[in-house]
């Protein structure tokens, strides 16, 4: 199943800032993503996005999973 990774408006903010956009959109994580994990591209626990949402569109092509991200990662 194809991945797609979606920002919030935060996120998206962060990641622009930190030229982390493309890398992020491009990860294809699959099924290891659950609901409430923190995403971590440095050391720094302050830097992690949380996964807020997964939703499995299914089309006319193969299903794909839409995996979103917020930012700062809170709790």
């Amino acid at each position: 199943m194809k991945m797609r990774i979606l920002l919030t408006s935060s996120a998206r903010a962060f990641a622009e800032e930190n030229g982390w956009v493309d890398y992020l959109e491009a990860l294809q994580l699959g099924g290891l993503v659950q609901l409430g994990d923190r995403l971590a591209l440095t050391d720094e626990p302050e830097h992690d996005f949380k996964v807020i949402r997964r939703r499995i569109q299914v089309g006319a092509d193969e299903p794909v999973l839409d995996v979103t991200l917020d930012f700062p990662a809170r709790g």
